[in-house]
């Protein structure tokens, strides 16, 4: 197993939740807490971040996993920030 890091964004927090706020709902974030343990959180311009280091045999497969992860929690991913170097690391794999 490799360790791979990247980052999901989820659907940003343009509208009002029942509370009348516009941050996602800690419950939200608990259920998350509740099913990974290999992530951290943060909200940029009212746009939740969930930050992974999941081990697994592919990077595909490490994103396919935390995005079902995700979305068990109740929230929607819209797209998913690799750094490069996490790239490499996969094409390094492919080759071998």
């Amino acid at each position: 197993m490799t360790n791979w890091s990247f980052t999901l964004i989820m659907e940003s927090c343009d509208h009002h939740y029942a509370d009348n706020s516009k941050t996602m709902p800690a419950a939200f974030f608990h259920n998350l807490e509740r099913i990974c343990n290999d992530m951290r959180t943060s909200t940029l311009r009212d746009t939740p971040h969930v930050h992974f280091a999941r081990d697994a045999k592919t990077l595909s497969e490490a994103i396919r996993s935390a995005i079902r992860d995700v979305k068990a929690a109740g929230l929607e991913t819209k797209h998913v920030e690799i750094e490069p170097d996490m790239l490499l690391k996969e094409l390094s794999f492919a080759y071998r």
